[in-house]
């Protein structure tokens, strides 16, 4: 992934369609969103107004359903995944 299509995460649009795309729930959405943005669980819960327990509980819940044990891999394969998204659609358009 190119520098240009890892700024590109940084728009809404650029993660809608590969997240949906994923049979995620809503709450699991904004999670791998902060997730993909750096956030810590503790930037997570003030982002989203919940407490880190339960940032924690989503969490466990997507390492589980994607079978990967922490989340770097799972960062790695949501970023694998847009990138497939974004091979699908046509390259990525820079602003």
């Amino acid at each position: 992934m190119t520098v240009a299509a890892l700024k590109n995460l940084e728009t809404e649009d650029a993660l809608v369609l590969p997240i949906e795309e994923l049979d995620l729930s809503k709450r699991q959405g904004e999670i791998v969103r902060c997730l993909l943005r750096g956030k810590s669980d503790k930037q997570i819960s003030a982002v989203l107004g919940i407490s880190v327990p339960t940032v924690r509980t989503h969490m466990s819940r997507l390492f589980r359903k994607f079978g990967v044990n922490d989340r770097v891999e799972l960062i790695l394969l949501m970023l694998s995944r847009l990138r497939q998204g974004a091979d699908k659609v046509g390259p990525m358009h820079t602003a």
